[in-house]
C-alpha cells in the first residue's frame, strides 16, 4: 500500500504548462499581487504599510509601489525578520515562519536567513511538477542525504532548500524533486531558474540558457532597468520606480525584483536579465550583483 501511495503523490500534471503573452501576464501579475496582500493585510508589514487601503484605491499597483520600498536583504532581515527568528507570528506573512533557507545545496552558510512559508513550499512542488511533466531529464541525481536534514533552532528549522521540502514534504520530495533541488550545476544546466525568493523561470526546450517567466505561481515581478557602465558588482539606493513586465523590452537588461508568498516584499535578488522573446516572456540570465 505505501509503495502504491508513494507512486501517485508523485506523478507529475498531464498537459502543457499555459503559456501566457505578455499582456496577459501583467493582468495575471495583478491578481498575484492582490491576492499576495490580501492574505498579508493583517501581518505587521502590511499594517505598517497599510494595505487594506491600498487594495481599495482605484490603480492598487501603482499605490502598492509608491508606498513599499524596495528592499535588500540587510533592510528586509534588520527592520521585519529578525522578529521571526524569535517566534514572533504575523510579520511579513500569516501565521508562524518555521523554516529559514539558510545553506546553499553545498550545506555551506549563506550569512542569511530567508523565510520559506508552506505556501512557497506548494509552489515550488507545482511548479517542479510542472517543470517534470515536459522536461526530459527525469533522471536522479546523487546526493548526500545528511544535507537533506534542516537544524533545529528551538523555535525554527533551518538548512539548505532540499532539506526544507524534505522535511515539510517528504514524500513529494524524495520521489520527485531530489533530482532537481540537490542538483549544485548551473541554472543553465539545470533547466530553471530558481531564486532564494522563489521559482521564477523553466527551461525552454531546444532554446539553450533560456527561460520561460513563470507568472502564475505565488510571485510578482517588478524591472528596474539596469546601467552596467559602473561595473554592475554592487548596487546602493534602488530607486523604488519599477517597471512592470508590459513596459519591459527586448533585449534591454533588469534587474529582477520579487515580491512572494513567504513575505518577501519587492525583494532585490541581484540578478539581472533580458528579455529575449517578449510575446513567450523568454528571459537570459545576464549577470548577477551584490545588493548589500
Amino acid at each position: 500500500m505505501k509503495k502504491i501511495a508513494k507512486k501517485t503523490i508523485c506523478l507529475p500534471v498531464t498537459g502543457k504548462t499555459r503559456v501566457y503573452a505578455a499582456i496577459e501576464a501583467d493582468a495575471v501579475q495583478k491578481k498575484v499581487l492582490r491576492h499576495l496582500m490580501r492574505r498579508a493585510k493583517f501581518t505587521a508589514f502590511g499594517e505598517h504599510y497599510r494595505f487594506t487601503q491600498l487594495l481599495d484605491s482605484d490603480d492598487f499597483t501603482a499605490q502598492f509601489k509608491k508606498t513599499v520600498p524596495v528592499h535588500a536583504y540587510r533592510e528586509m532581515y534588520i527592520r521585519w525578520w529578525y522578529r521571526l527568528l524569535n517566534g514572533e507570528t504575523y510579520v511579513t506573512w500569516p501565521g508562524k515562519q518555521k523554516y529559514f533557507l539558510t545553506k546553499g545545496n553545498d550545506n555551506k552558510p549563506t550569512g542569511k536567513y530567508i523565510p520559506v512559508s508552506r505556501a512557497l513550499i506548494r509552489s515550488l512542488c507545482i511548479t517542479g511538477k510542472q517543470h517534470l511533466s515536459v522536461s526530459d531529464n527525469n533522471t536522479s541525481t546523487h546526493f548526500d542525504k545528511a544535507l537533506l536534514k534542516p537544524d533545529y533552532n528551538k523555535t525554527y528549522y533551518s538548512g539548505t532548500l532540499p532539506g526544507i521540502i524534505s522535511h515539510h514534504k517528504p514524500l513529494k520530495y524524495h520521489c520527485c524533486f531530489h533530482n532537481l533541488f540537490c542538483s549544485d550545476d548551473k541554472h543553465e544546466n539545470r533547466g530553471f531558474f530558481l531564486t532564494e525568493a522563489g521559482w521564477v523561470g523553466s527551461g525552454i526546450k531546444d532554446k539553450d540558457s533560456e527561460f520561460q517567466l513563470i507568472v502564475n505561481n505565488g510571485l510578482y515581478y517588478e524591472f528596474i532597468p539596469f546601467n552596467n557602465s559602473s561595473g554592475g558588482k554592487k548596487i546602493r539606493g534602488v530607486p523604488n520606480a519599477t517597471l512592470s513586465i508590459n513596459e519591459t523590452e527586448e533585449n534591454a537588461e533588469y534587474l529582477i525584483i520579487i515580491t512572494n508568498n513567504s513575505g518577501a516584499w519587492r525583494y532585490l535578488t541581484g540578478y539581472v536579465i533580458a528579455f529575449t522573446d517578449k510575446e513567450k516572456l523568454l528571459f537570459k540570465i545576464t549577470g548577477k550583483i551584490k545588493t548589500d
